[in-house]
């Protein structure tokens, strides 16, 4: 079992001692630097392995201010995406390799972090991003994104793209489980796609205000099984660029999985990119509307399955839609001998 000592903020002594663990208490634990760098101020460590026992022999100096019977060290490494997404600490000092001292595991903490988007509100960690040159070349681990420990402030708010900048973070706040986005391309089952993340300006707007770029991913058919999908060249069903999509961000993949689609309706303001594939869409859609002749008033479609799509439709003529001997559907015309003998029966 991991003890983690709470440190109280100086208060009355004579208010609830429950009352105000819960609102200024923050969890530390005690982090040995195995990374073999030293880590500095605002920096972060990934954490590896299982805790061990406390012992002050296995580092070369031990800084601990506190010490619980039957501590536990939690091992600290280098971060990676692949390993450490949401599982790192920030020591509260600078910390040479094989150093023991406490790390922030939770609340709010002062770090360095790596600008992805001027806008982003989270920040998680990163594969190493290196700003600078020589003696002035930083590395940093934390990087802005759409997920991760909320950024309460930072500097350069709404700029500072692809510098390393202080920042004030709350290390495990979870934001929403579900995020709204619209998709920058086409995305197929077991595929992946950029996606742009989508929130309201107000209470009163629809979520149309663009964030950060995410990486979504469909591994369960959810495309599928859309109404919105469409079929390619190669009959493959795939959700065309600039549809709405519900995504969450699974822990065991650390992935954003498609949940739904939407025709993103409510906007009324268009980006510039949506606008162009807004029109893209419609002249596509003109042009099947005049080869088909169909009148606007006709239902043309049956769930997902646009009836002209079946070979031998034709728009002007009544059919009777079959299979042939390979069991696949096609458009049948009557011949006059079965048109008479339907109108006798």
């Amino acid at each position: 079992m991991i003890n983690v000592r709470f440190s109280k903020r100086p208060g009355n002594s004579n208010a609830d001692s429950s009352e105000s663990a819960s609102t200024v208490s923050v969890p530390r634990v005690l982090v040995a630097n195995k990374s073999g760098v030293y880590v500095p101020l605002g920096g972060i460590l990934g954490i590896d392995g299982p805790p061990t026992p406390y012992d002050p022999s296995t580092s070369d100096v031990a800084k601990v201010r506190f010490l619980i019977p039957s501590q536990v060290v939690l091992a600290g490494v280098t971060p990676t995406v692949a390993d450490h997404l949401g599982k790192w600490v920030v020591p509260l000092q600078q910390l040479p390799p094989n150093y023991h001292y406490e790390c922030k595991a939770a609340g709010i903490a002062r770090v360095r972090v790596y600008v992805n988007g001027a806008d982003d509100a989270y920040c998680d960690v990163i594969d190493a991003e290196t700003v600078g040159e020589d003696e002035e070349a930083e590395t940093c681990y934390l990087g802005t994104g759409a997920s991760g420990a909320q950024i309460l402030w930072r500097q350069n708010e709404g700029s500072g793209v692809g510098t390393i900048v202080w920042a004030i973070v709350r290390i495990g706040h979870r934001p929403k489980e579900i995020i709204r986005c619209r998709l920058a391309e086409a995305l197929y089952d077991c595929g992946d796609a950029e996606a742009v993340v989508l929130s309201a300006s107000t209470p009163d707007d629809p979520p149309c205000e663009e964030g950060a770029t995410i990486t979504v991913t469909s591994p369960l058919g959810v495309v599928a099984g859309s109404m919105l999908a469409e079929l390619d060249d190669l009959d493959e069903w795939f959700v065309p660029a600039g549809t709405a999509v519900y995504v969450r961000r699974f822990g065991d993949t650390a992935k954003y999985e498609a949940l739904a689609f939407g025709s993103n309706a409510c906007c009324e303001a268009l980006s510039e990119s949506e606008s162009s594939s807004s029109e893209s869409s419609e002249s596509e859609s003109e042009e099947s509307e005049s080869e088909s002749e169909s009148p606007s008033s006709c239902r043309d479609q049956i769930g997902r399955y646009k009836l002209s799509d079946i070979p031998g439709y034709d728009g002007g003529t009544r059919q009777y839609l079959a299979h042939d001997a390979d069991g696949c559907l096609e458009w049948v015309t009557p011949g006059v001998c079965d048109e008479d003998e339907g109108s006798e029966s």
